[in-house]
């Protein structure tokens, strides 16, 4: 049997989530093909799987030994690479991904994939200055890819230029109109540059072809609370929290945010607090003889809402 096959049949196994298989499988190829890089890499992400650091990390070591040790005109395959990043990525190894993916990319520099995911990796860094190059060649090598379009469109908003991000997110949902990442970073940028009513056609929009998309839900509330529509913005938080008990950060924002403008009475605010946090499954753990004391309030993070509420009926 041929590494490849073995290979495949190691790969087949992980998918179907056969542990012991892949590792069996894993183990023949490196006893017949010790100097196979692909089957370190392999099992290398399958350990990680299984929570066995210290043998991926063996793994690992031994596939960065095979590389380095690779003669200078023999070519290692693009895919090696990539699994190799990957298999970086799985161990909070940043600068070695990026390295990874850049000598993909010295095999194929056009290659989309490999593009992206350098990108992705220098952006969640914080490098956007550093991906753009690679997010400019995608979109040479794919103008009409909405997924490229929509990349280039975030790192231009996170370098503060929001029309023309607007301008890529409207060329990308001419040609996907239900591509719900360009629609929601479109409302984004727009709510950015104070265009609010825009914002909320266009998250009205995401919903009527997404209705249970969490982000469009918040992306609308905050539009029409900017607009003054304090009303529609609280019952599609509401929506939002029965769609999802852990977005009660965005209601703790939202009553925040209305407390300080006196929109709502304090009463009010503290009563809808309590409805949610009991629907949320959390218990309310300030009693009602305590709220003379106003640092009793000041319990954690997790009773934002309750706390600033009792803190503004004292007032």
């Amino acid at each position: 049997m041929c590494s490849s096959d073995l290979l495949n049949q190691l790969v087949d196994a992980m998918e179907r989530g056969e542990t012991e298989e892949a590792l069996a499988r894993g183990q023949e190829a490196l006893s017949l093909y010790p100097e196979e890089e692909e089957a370190w890499l392999h099992l290398a992400r399958l350990e990680q799987s299984l929570g066995r650091l210290e043998e991926a990390e063996a793994h690992l070591a031994q596939t960065r030994a095979l590389l380095e040790a690779r003669d200078s005109q023999q070519t290692v395959d693009l895919r090696v690479w990539r699994l190799l990043a990957e298999a970086e990525l799985a161990a909070e190894r940043q600068e070695a991904a990026i390295e990874a993916y850049g000598q993909a990319l010295r095999i194929d520099p056009n290659h989309l994939p490999t593009l992206l995911d350098i990108s992705k990796v220098l952006m969640h860094r914080g490098a956007i200055e550093a991906a753009m190059p690679w997010l400019l060649n995608a979109l040479a090598v794919a103008p009409g890819d909405v997924k490229v379009l929509q990349a280039n469109a975030f790192a231009l908003k996170m370098m503060g230029d929001s029309h023309q991000a607007i301008e890529l997110c409207r060329q990308a949902l001419e040609i996907d109109p239900a591509h719900a990442p360009s629609a929601l970073l479109l409302g984004n940028c727009l709510s950015d540059q104070g265009l609010f009513d825009q914002a909320a056609k266009v998250f009205r929009d995401l919903l009527a072809k997404h209705p249970k998309h969490a982000d469009g839900l918040l992306g609308l509330a905050a539009s029409l609370r900017c607009m003054g529509a304090m009303e529609e913005s609280m019952d599609l938080h509401h929506q939002l929290l029965e769609l999802d008990p852990r977005a009660l950060g965005s209601l703790s924002s939202w009553m925040f945010t209305t407390s300080i403008t006196t929109l709502v009475p304090s009463a009010e605010i503290l009563r809808t607090a309590r409805t949610f946090w009991h629907s949320a499954g959390v218990e309310d753990t300030i009693p009602g003889e305590r709220l003379s004391d106003r640092k009793s309030t000041r319990l954690n993070s997790s009773h934002t809402v309750i706390s600033y509420a009792v803190f503004c009926l004292k007032k």
